[in-house]
């Protein structure tokens, strides 16, 4: 994670057509949920060369052989809410993960960040830390995230996004430039509101079902 200014669009066809589940207005929550779910363990495979390795030594049952451990604890910090929907997905993957919380919300008058909650664990400083949130709009809260996580002396870090817009992308490595942000999907632009285009709608709101759809 020494790279500077690195933003990766996974190119994955699955992943596409979960998206495009993910925009239809007529999804509903329990399949737009499914959906979020299938795309996290996706992009953690791809996420994967981040994961620093040391060698082994294992029995099989027939002789010993070199086999593989995690160096380094592996944190996954999900942005509240809409970033707990990510959560099940990427720790199917990753199931010896230790889990962060932060808890950030948009003014929706200023569209600033507001923060609310963090729990974070705190290990080996080298641990690798990967923010999960689905929209990267503005970048405010990633931002606000990122600066949460180096308060406990964290470096290794990197956020995952189902789909970004690049003034969030600009944002982050504005302020953070060593931090890989890695995508689903790159949308065109923000609304005037704040919201990403074409996008998906409120995605915690589509997860949970507090939206204004009847399905």
């Amino acid at each position: 994670m020494n790279n500077t200014n690195k933003s990766i669009i996974i190119n994955d066809n699955l992943i596409k057509l979960k998206v495009s589940k993910l925009r239809n207005v007529n999804t509903g929550f329990a399949d737009f949920n499914k959906n979020v779910v299938e795309i996290s363990s996706l992009l953690m495979a791809h996420i994967s060369p981040e994961i620093q390795l040391k060698e082994t030594t294992i029995d099989t049952p027939n002789e010993k052989t070199t086999g593989y451990e995690l160096k380094y604890p592996i944190i996954l910090v999900p942005i509240l809410r809409a970033g707990l929907g990510m959560l099940e997905g990427a720790r199917s993957i990753i199931p010896n993960s230790r889990v962060g919380f932060i808890g950030v919300q948009r003014n929706e008058e200023t569209l600033n960040p507001e923060y609310y909650y963090d729990k974070l664990p705190k290990v080996d400083k080298n641990a690798t830390v990967i923010i999960l949130d689905p929209m990267l709009a503005t970048g405010g809260s990633a931002v606000f995230a990122i600066e949460k996580v180096k308060e406990l002396g964290y470096k290794n870090i990197s956020i995952c996004a189902i789909i970004s817009a690049q003034v969030g992308i600009d944002r982050i490595f504005k302020d953070h430039p060593e931090v890989t942000v890695y995508s689903a999907v790159l949308d065109r632009q923000l609304n005037d509101i704040g919201y990403i285009c074409p996008g998906l709608g409120d995605a915690g709101d589509r997860i949970f079902g507090t939206d204004n759809y009847d399905n």
